[in-house]
């Protein structure tokens, strides 16, 4: 699924998550690098946090779906997002 959107350049260059050589880690030491960075030449800070346990709630599983399998998804990967929105929305 990564590998399909890296091809497909759909992937943001900030994107940390589920990347080769990248994590939750590196995301948060290259924020405190340049929050650091910042202070350093008299700028202030402000931070918003984001709690992301209820994104699919907002989200239109169909248009989601349809959007997937226009990025050229197979039915497999199609089937288990799926399944997995049943499971946890119905």
């Amino acid at each position: 699924m990564v590998t399909l959107l890296e091809e497909e350049g759909l992937l943001n260059p900030n994107q940390h998550r589920f990347m080769k050589k990248r994590s939750r880690l590196t995301n948060l030491l290259e924020c405190f690098e340049e929050w650091t960075k910042a202070l350093d030449e008299g700028f202030g800070i402000d931070v918003i946090y984001f709690d992301y346990r209820k994104t699919f709630d907002s989200v239109p599983h169909k248009r989601l779906i349809i959007k997937l399998k226009s990025y050229g998804f197979n039915n497999k990967t199609i089937t288990w997002i799926e399944n997995f929105l049943k499971d946890k929305w119905m």
